[in-house]
C-alpha cells in the first residue's frame, strides 16, 4: 500500500511492519523467557545459599523467582509498545524521549514491586521488620525500595 499517504516515510513504516511478531508467537516468547529466567535465577539463589552451608528451600526460591519474572512478563507487552512508540533513533528531541523512557522505567519498577509485594504478602511470605504481624502498607513501604 505505497499509495497511501502517511506522515511516516515509507521505509520507516516497512521497518515497523517487518519488526512485528504475531501475538501467539509473542506470548510464547514471553512464557519461554519467564521460565528460563525463573530457572536461571533460582539456580543462582540456590548456589548462593548452598555456599553458606544453609539448606536451600528450592520450591520457595523457584516460587519467588517465578512471581518476579511473571510480573515482568506481564509488563513486557507495554515495554514492547513503548519501544515502538518512543524510539531513540528517530528524529526529534532525543532528550525528551530519554526522559520518557526514564519515567517509564521507574513506573515499571514500581509496578513490579507492587505486583510482587502484594502477591508475597497474600501468600504469607513477609520480609522486613515485624515479620508476619506487619500490615500490608508497612510491608509495601519496606518492599518498594528493596
Amino acid at each position: 500500500m505505497r499509495g497511501v499517504r502517511s506522515s511516516q516515510p515509507i521505509d520507516e513504516r516497512d521497518a515497523r511492519a517487518s519488526a512485528r511478531v504475531p501475538a501467539g508467537r509473542f506470548v510464547m516468547l514471553i512464557v519461554f523467557g519467564v521460565v528460563i529466567l525463573t530457572l536461571v535465577f533460582s539456580a543462582q539463589d540456590a548456589m548462593r545459599g548452598s555456599i553458606n552451608g544453609s539448606p536451600v528451600p528450592f520450591v520457595r526460591t523457584v516460587g519467588i523467582n517465578a512471581l518476579d519474572w511473571i510480573a515482568w512478563g506481564i509488563l513486557t507487552p507495554f515495554i514492547a509498545l513503548m519501544a515502538t512508540r518512543f524510539r531513540l533513533d528517530t528524529s526529534g528531541s532525543r532528550a525528551i524521549r530519554v526522559a520518557i523512557w526514564l519515567v517509564f522505567a521507574v513506573a515499571c519498577l514500581i509496578t513490579d514491586a507492587l505486583l510482587t509485594g502484594v502477591a508475597l504478602y497474600r501468600l504469607g511470605i513477609r520480609f522486613g521488620p515485624g515479620g508476619a504481624a506487619t500490615p500490608i502498607s508497612t510491608f509495601l513501604w519496606h518492599w518498594l525500595p528493596a
